[in-house]
Protein backbone atom coordinates (compact mmCIF):
# COMPACT_ATOMS: atom_id res chain seq x y z
CA UNK A 1 0.00 0.00 0.00
CA UNK A 2 1.67 3.32 -1.04
CA UNK A 3 0.64 6.08 0.97
CA UNK A 4 0.00 9.64 -0.55
CA UNK A 5 0.76 12.79 1.34
CA UNK A 6 0.27 16.47 1.23
CA UNK A 7 3.44 18.71 -0.24
CA UNK A 8 4.76 19.69 3.60
CA UNK A 9 6.81 22.71 2.62
CA UNK A 10 6.31 25.74 0.12
CA UNK A 11 8.36 27.03 -2.93
CA UNK A 12 8.65 29.37 -5.40
CA UNK A 13 11.33 29.30 -8.39
CA UNK A 14 12.38 31.74 -10.85
CA UNK A 15 15.54 32.32 -12.97
CA UNK A 16 18.25 34.98 -12.65
CA UNK A 17 20.39 35.08 -15.70
CA UNK A 18 22.72 31.38 -15.34
CA UNK A 19 21.01 31.21 -11.56
CA UNK A 20 17.98 28.66 -10.99
CA UNK A 21 16.59 30.28 -7.68
CA UNK A 22 14.38 28.51 -5.50
CA UNK A 23 13.32 29.85 -2.72
CA UNK A 24 12.36 26.94 0.11
CA UNK A 25 10.39 27.37 3.21
CA UNK A 26 11.00 24.14 5.14
CA UNK A 27 10.45 21.19 6.27
CA UNK A 28 10.03 19.19 3.34
CA UNK A 29 8.81 15.75 2.16
CA UNK A 30 9.12 13.11 -0.58
CA UNK A 31 5.77 15.42 -2.60
CA UNK A 32 7.27 18.35 -2.24
CA UNK A 33 10.73 17.66 -3.45
CA UNK A 34 8.85 15.76 -6.79
CA UNK A 35 6.34 18.97 -6.97
CA UNK A 36 9.46 21.09 -7.17
CA UNK A 37 11.16 18.56 -9.51
CA UNK A 38 8.58 18.52 -11.84
CA UNK A 39 7.32 22.85 -11.91
CA UNK A 40 11.12 23.11 -12.42
CA UNK A 41 11.61 20.98 -15.24
CA UNK A 42 11.25 23.56 -18.09
CA UNK A 43 13.62 25.78 -16.55
CA UNK A 44 16.48 23.48 -15.87
CA UNK A 45 15.50 22.55 -19.77
CA UNK A 46 15.73 26.55 -20.50
CA UNK A 47 19.33 27.12 -18.93
CA UNK A 48 20.83 23.49 -20.20
CA UNK A 49 20.13 25.07 -23.14
CA UNK A 50 21.90 28.07 -22.52
CA UNK A 51 25.25 26.68 -21.61
CA UNK A 52 26.20 25.80 -17.26
CA UNK A 53 24.08 26.89 -14.75
CA UNK A 54 23.99 27.07 -11.06
CA UNK A 55 21.22 26.43 -8.61
CA UNK A 56 21.10 28.81 -5.42
CA UNK A 57 18.06 27.89 -3.00
CA UNK A 58 17.36 30.44 -0.35
CA UNK A 59 16.00 28.13 2.73
CA UNK A 60 13.48 29.50 5.51
CA UNK A 61 12.12 28.01 8.74
CA UNK A 62 13.87 24.08 8.36
CA UNK A 63 16.56 22.61 6.57
CA UNK A 64 14.71 19.28 7.81
CA UNK A 65 13.89 16.64 5.43
CA UNK A 66 13.05 13.45 5.35
CA UNK A 67 15.54 10.91 3.99
CA UNK A 68 13.45 9.52 1.31
CA UNK A 69 12.76 13.16 0.28
CA UNK A 70 16.85 13.50 0.37
CA UNK A 71 17.81 10.55 -1.95
CA UNK A 72 15.11 12.11 -4.28
CA UNK A 73 16.50 15.10 -4.08
CA UNK A 74 20.37 13.78 -4.89
CA UNK A 75 18.84 11.99 -8.00
CA UNK A 76 17.66 15.48 -9.10
CA UNK A 77 20.90 16.98 -8.40
CA UNK A 78 22.92 13.79 -9.72
CA UNK A 79 20.65 14.46 -13.29
CA UNK A 80 21.29 18.45 -12.86
CA UNK A 81 24.90 17.90 -13.09
CA UNK A 82 25.52 14.48 -15.23
CA UNK A 83 23.03 15.59 -18.23
CA UNK A 84 21.51 19.13 -17.91
CA UNK A 85 24.79 21.32 -17.21
CA UNK A 86 24.22 22.21 -13.95
CA UNK A 87 28.09 23.33 -12.61
CA UNK A 88 27.41 24.57 -8.94
CA UNK A 89 25.41 24.61 -6.38
CA UNK A 90 24.59 26.74 -3.01
CA UNK A 91 22.17 27.37 -0.30
CA UNK A 92 21.47 30.15 2.00
CA UNK A 93 20.23 29.85 5.16
CA UNK A 94 19.86 32.31 8.53
CA UNK A 95 21.83 31.44 11.49
CA UNK A 96 18.09 30.52 12.97
CA UNK A 97 17.01 27.82 10.17
CA UNK A 98 15.95 24.51 12.23
CA UNK A 99 18.17 21.59 11.45
CA UNK A 100 21.21 23.01 10.01
CA UNK A 101 23.67 21.08 12.22
CA UNK A 102 21.78 17.53 11.43
CA UNK A 103 21.38 18.23 7.93
CA UNK A 104 24.41 20.26 6.70
CA UNK A 105 26.71 17.33 6.52
CA UNK A 106 23.87 15.06 4.34
CA UNK A 107 24.27 18.01 2.07
CA UNK A 108 28.00 18.05 1.65
CA UNK A 109 27.73 14.12 1.09
CA UNK A 110 25.49 14.40 -1.73
CA UNK A 111 26.91 17.45 -3.61
CA UNK A 112 30.70 15.18 -2.64
CA UNK A 113 31.20 13.69 -6.49
CA UNK A 114 28.54 15.77 -7.92
CA UNK A 115 29.63 19.66 -8.11
CA UNK A 116 30.83 22.44 -5.82
CA UNK A 117 28.34 22.73 -3.02
CA UNK A 118 28.36 24.85 -0.17
CA UNK A 119 26.03 26.27 2.71
CA UNK A 120 25.61 31.00 2.95
CA UNK A 121 24.11 33.20 5.25
CA UNK A 122 23.55 35.75 2.80
CA UNK A 123 22.50 35.73 -0.88
CA UNK A 124 24.84 38.17 -2.53
CA UNK A 125 27.86 35.77 -0.98
CA UNK A 126 26.18 32.38 -2.31
CA UNK A 127 25.73 34.33 -5.67
CA UNK A 128 29.20 35.91 -5.97
CA UNK A 129 30.79 32.27 -5.12
CA UNK A 130 28.73 30.66 -7.15
CA UNK A 131 29.42 33.09 -10.00
CA UNK A 132 33.14 31.57 -10.03
CA UNK A 133 31.67 28.49 -11.87
CA UNK A 134 30.01 30.16 -14.42
CA UNK A 135 32.15 32.32 -15.44
CA UNK A 136 33.29 31.72 -19.28
CA UNK A 137 36.74 29.91 -19.68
Amino acid sequence: MTIQFQAHGKFTLRVEGRLLITEVCGPWNVELVELWARESRDLVKYLSAQGKWASLAIVKQSLLSTPDAMAILGEVMSYAVKEANMVASAKVRTEDVEGFGLVEPLFHNMYKNLCPFNFFTETRAASDWLEQFLADD
